[in-house]
């Protein structure tokens, strides 16, 4: 039966816009077959598509035998209409969500490493688990593409059948399983296997790091460390640096030890706390302070002998000040040095006046009754003064014990001495 002009228009139009409907169909069912964010709802709508799908392209494929049978001269447009209107906003549009997919796929494995990340061994089959738990959820999708490409393109045309290899690729499911048998293996029998072929082979070198450790010491000669660093491959550029950072510095302190000997310049200095590894801003301020530490030990001598004028009255208040100014004493030290001089002051000019009393009560121009209240009088606790005076007292009245002594047993020695004279007189007279 013939169809009218403006039938086969309007079945024209009818298969334009259900071809446009397959298209959007399709993609539709293919983002939520790979979405890996779930939707509420989405085993439902894949339902439904599944079931639209083919009775659209049965439509398709009737309309297009009708269209060509009867020699429609407008399927040259409807061609164009199909390639201008679906087909071309299609692949830009495709373009965009299938960037757009593949970004959703990567936030979503960063999100979930993310939320089952752990910092504990216990906690790699937790991790491992999710991973495969999101990977499986990709694979199932790309499967359904898969499938869903075999059933509704025609037989021969694969054109969409890369995207679910694609997919299954991007799910990461083989990478995960290696990555998890993968050091199992390793400590299972590889740890073993290594060391045996080890053992057997013996053809391990050292590291690089060894390398330029043990040249650096002297411990290897030139030709064994040429050998070893050819052998690590490194970049020859870093050879020279990796070779200079083995040795050991200098250490900060004893460079400004021998700065203050005149022996190490600022510029020598400046080397040794580089090669340290002191951070810029701190180098900055070490350098800052070497002439101040250079000069400590001399500035603490001098600082001594200050104080030491100062507590014997030979300079001034104020000349103390300059000589503290000078020698670029911190301010907030100069409280407590002045603090500890006048305490040092004091106690110099209580012991000098304790022994001026000493010295006159022992040399008879004070007695003891005025021996305690002179002490008293320079502040000295009355306890402490009478302790000084018992001290004085004995030494004074010990002496004067001891003459008394002597002097009595002069005084018996020559009594005795005396009478044996007498008795040898009278035995010579022949009185006895």
């Amino acid at each position: 039966m013939a169809t009218s002009s403006a039938g086969l228009e309007q079945l024209a139009a009818d298969t334009f816009a259900e071809i446009k409907l397959l298209v959007e169909t399709l993609w539709t069912t293919l983002s939520l077959a790979v979405d890996p964010i779930y939707v509420r709802g989405r085993e439902e709508a894949l339902k439904s598509y599944y079931t639209i799908i083919p009775s659209l392209i049965r439509d398709i494929w009737k309309n297009s035998v009708v269209l060509f049978s009867s020699e429609f001269p407008g399927m040259d447009q409807l061609f164009y209409d199909v390639y201008e209107q679906i087909l071309k906003p299609l692949a830009i549009d495709s373009s965009t969500k299938w960037h757009s997919l593949i970004q959703t796929l990567l936030d979503s494995y960063t999100a979930d490493l993310l939320r089952t990340k752990g910092d504990k061994p216990e906690d790699a089959d937790r991790i491992i688990a999710s991973a495969l738990d999101r990977a499986s959820t990709m694979g199932l999708g790309s499967y359904l593409v898969t499938v869903l490409t075999d059933l509704m393109m025609p037989k021969g045309i694969h054109s969409f059948n890369w995207i679910g290899p694609l997919l299954a690729k991007f799910s990461g499911y083989e990478e995960i399983i290696a990555k998890t048998r993968e050091p199992q293996y390793q400590a299972s029998f590889g740890n073993l296997a290594e060391y045996n072929a080890n053992q057997n082979f013996r053809t391990k070198a050292p590291s690089h790091m060894d390398a330029v450790s043990l040249y650096a010491r002297g411990i290897i000669t030139q030709d064994q460390y040429q050998r070893l660093i050819s052998w690590a491959g490194l970049m020859q550029e870093f050879d020279q640096p990796m070779l200079d950072g083995a040795y050991r510095p200098i250490s900060a302190f004893i460079a400004i030890r021998l700065f203050a000997t005149g022996i190490f310049t600022d510029t020598d200095v400046r080397d040794v706390m580089q090669f340290n590894g002191l951070r810029p801003v701190d180098l900055k301020r070490m350098l800052a302070a070497t002439d101040y530490l250079a000069l400590a030990p001399a500035r603490t001598a001098a600082l001594g002998q200050v104080r030491t004028a100062w507590e014997r009255g030979a300079i001034t208040d104020a000349e103390f000040d300059d000589d503290l100014h000078y020698l670029e004493i911190p301010l907030k030290q100069r409280p407590i040095i002045k603090f500890s001089a006048a305490i040092t002051k004091l106690i110099d000019l209580d012991t000098l006046y304790r022994k001026s009393v000493s010295e006159a009560y022992l040399s008879g121009q004070l007695s003891d009754a005025e021996y305690v209240p002179h002490l008293e009088a320079i502040g000295i606790n009355a306890p402490d003064a009478e302790a000084h005076y018992a001290v004085d007292s004995i030494k004074l009245h010990g002496k004067e014990i001891a003459a008394q002594k002597k002097s009595d047993a002069a005084a018996a020695k020559h009594l005795q001495s005396e009478q044996v004279k007498l008795a040898l007189a009278q035995y010579h007279a022949g009185a006895i």
